[in-house]
């Protein structure tokens, strides 16, 4: 099948696939890496593909890390084996959205000098003679391991949230007894990415727990637990005069904390973002928001929105994103920018955001609710994603082929797999996929978000919404064999709707955890 449907298989060799990137965009890709303005919109998903390259190639330069690097051509099939393991029909919580999660983390780490300086002309450089911050008790390990988790923490995202998982009923959340189901199996998923790609970060237990930590982090349902855990950090360092006579248990446990409270913000930093940037996610967040919105209506379920978007009204945006950033946005980035005064930037840009948002909802308000501001928004996200996800704005005569083998290493450039790249689930050239979607459909197996059980109207329904559609890293796809639920004549769900089966689930790991 696919990395996490067949673990121990065969990786894939990067003699399958190269990645088209013109020098010139090469050199642009390079240089807006270590710039907090980063866009991930601007770039094609071949380019992003090289701004993940740079970004650990750099990391891989610490000589603190050298038990954890992995080759060129091992860097670059973990990275097309992530990229295949996010759904490209998921309008945020995509691959384009992790990459811009890993650039959140590694500003961080170059601001706090975790990281060593990066050769760009708007790389951060951290502030010397702050004896204060906490920044100290970060190593390269950690921004190590915070880049591997930032690149890995939605593996799977299928669109909708925990609470729409937990009012179904899905077997996804009784699996995970309804406590960060989302979060847990992206934990789950991403693990198995790594034991094929990248075994080592699974044999080193300090690394993997930190993995698990930061992952279950990103769930904002405990984000006031975290809060608080900050909250007494603060306070313990206000008590102790600094960290100068803090034992090694109590460094750990804060570093622990600081690595959690890091991906927290980068996994929210589109809000503080410069405001243009920042916008065009709020557009593609609302747009998906308004699909589970759709979802739950005709599936007649209450809402599990916080604030089901009210499409085409700047107002309500405007007071949604500025409720956003003052109840969580705000204090987080405020809160970490006091134990760790390198990342005052964050809260600056938010603070700025919320005067913006403030501002356009004034003026829609006196003028009348502006709905094209939304479309003005969406028409600036020029980037058009392909269907089989290769740069779609580069002709192959301005293009340069980078591929970095083990044997010989281009300077700035990613070698890549020859593998056809997802378009959407066609994997019925593998006959093994295909044997064992008819063996698993034979047992009736139940589908894994449990929406078998709706009936034929709804399933058509739920087909049209293409949400659950995602790559086969994470889940076989009904188109060609892949692996689906029973819908309510206890018939087939039908041959594009993907859904995940119980069954399937636990065949993505080893025999010892399966049985």
């Amino acid at each position: 099948m696919s990395d996490i449907f067949k673990p121990n298989g065969p990786a894939h060799t990067q003699s399958e696939s190269k990645i088209r990137v013109s020098p010139h965009r090469h050199e642009l890709v390079r240089q807006s890496v270590c710039r907090w303005d980063f866009s991930a919109h601007e770039f094609t998903d071949d380019e992003l593909l090289l701004c993940a390259f740079e970004m650990f190639n750099h990391a891989f330069t610490m000589p603190e890390v050298e038990e954890w690097r992995i080759s060129p051509g091992q860097l670059t099939d973990f990275l097309f084996a992530c990229r295949r393991a996010y759904n490209e029909q998921v309008p945020y919580h995509n691959f384009r959205h992790v990459v811009d999660v890993l650039q959140g983390v590694f500003y961080f780490c170059l601001a706090l000098g975790v990281l060593p300086h990066f050769d760009g002309k708007a790389a951060p450089r951290p502030k010397t003679g702050s004896t204060a911050s906490l920044s100290k008790i970060l190593r390269p390990f950690d921004a190590l391991t915070l880049l591997i988790v930032a690149i890995g923490h939605d593996v799977g995202h299928p669109g909708v949230n925990n609470a729409f998982l937990v009012t179904l009923k899905a077997p996804l959340a009784q699996m995970y007894n309804d406590k960060s189901v989302l979060e847990s199996f992206h934990c789950a998923a991403f693990s198995q990415v790594l034991r094929k790609h990248w075994p080592i970060t699974q044999t080193v237990p300090n690394m993997r727990r930190l993995m698990i930590e930061s992952i279950l982090a990103t769930d904002m349902g405990l984000h006031f637990d975290y809060m608080s855990q900050l909250e007494k950090l603060k306070q313990k360092i206000k008590q102790d005069k600094g960290m100068k006579n803090w034992d090694e248990k109590t460094i750990s446990a804060n570093r622990s904390l600081l690595c959690t409270l890091l991906i927290k913000c980068a996994d929210i930093s589109n809000v503080a973002r410069r405001y243009d940037i920042a916008a065009q996610w709020t557009v593609i967040l609302t747009d998906e928001f308004a699909r589970q919105a759709s979802l739950e209506t005709d599936l007649k379920i209450p809402t599990s929105l916080a604030v089901p978007p009210v499409q085409g009204s700047s107002i309500a945006l405007g007071k949604s994103q500025v409720g956003f950033m003052k109840l969580f946005a705000a204090p987080l980035f405020q809160s970490i920018a006091d134990v760790m005064p390198e990342m005052n930037f964050g809260i600056a840009e938010v603070n700025a955001n919320v005067a913006i948002w403030a501002n356009l909802i004034t003026e829609c308000t006196e003028k009348g609710d502006r709905p094209f501001f939304l479309e003005k928004v969406r028409n600036s996200l020029y980037y058009q994603p392909s269907s089989n996800g290769a740069s779609s704005s580069l002709g192959a005569s301005e293009s340069r082929l980078y591929d970095f083998n083990d044997k010989q290493r281009t300077n700035g450039g990613v070698g890549v797999l020859h593998a056809p790249i997802s378009n959407g689930g066609d994997y019925s050239g593998d006959s093994r996929i295909r044997k064992a979607s008819q063996a698993y459909q034979e047992q009736g197996a139940p589908d894994l978000l449990g929406l078998g059980h709706h009936g034929k109207e709804q399933l058509k329904l739920l087909k049209k919404m293409k949400i659950f559609s995602t790559s086969s890293e994470v889940y076989p796809h009904a188109n060609g064999g892949g692996i689906i639920g029973k819908g309510a004549d206890g018939k087939s769900s039908g041959s594009t709707t993907p859904f995940v089966t119980i069954k399937n689930f636990f065949s993505c790991f080893p025999r010892k955890f399966s049985d």
